[in-house]
């Protein structure tokens, strides 16, 4: 099942998959010398759970906007597989792999280099992983310290 540009992603059973990556080597040289472009293959082989140790009873998952990146992969994995219940806030939205541009006059800006999405294709990059149960903390929360999330 595809994941994304250069990842895939095949769920085989219970929460075991085989990871597979194959990524364009950018060389912009490469166009303009009429070469191919080149490419950097990995494969990971069969990852799945121990055949002991294995916890198999309820897992929550506490999401929020601070949530982005490795974080969102791992959520895409447990949340297409119903594994757990995402309780909090809608995710960030961003897998990471940022290509940083400096601008003139010291700024910069960051654009996401990799299209990832759900093994059945539905997008979360820019748009973010809605919770299960959506919780939102309120001002009066933050300033009593009060966590509504873990209460």
């Amino acid at each position: 099942m595809r994941l994304g540009i250069s990842q895939y992603l095949q769920f085989c059973g219970n929460m075991a998959f085989i990871l597979y990556s194959s990524t364009t080597i950018y060389r912009p040289g490469f166009r303009a010398w009429n070469r191919p472009d080149e490419r950097h293959e990995d494969d990971f082989g069969v990852i799945g759970p121990a055949a002991t140790h294995r916890y198999t009873g309820p897992l929550i998952v506490l999401i929020g906007p601070n949530t982005y990146s490795t974080a969102e992969d791992f959520l895409v994995s447990v949340d297409y597989v119903d594994r757990a219940v995402l309780v909090g806030s809608q995710t960030a939205g961003s897998t990471g792999q940022p290509l940083r541009v400096d601008l003139p006059g010291g700024g910069n800006f960051r654009v996401v280099t990799v299209r990832c999405t759900y093994p059945d294709g539905k997008e979360f990059v820019g748009i973010g992983i809605d919770p299960d149960i959506n919780v939102t903390r309120t001002r009066q929360d933050v300033i009593a310290g009060y966590d509504r999330v873990l209460a």
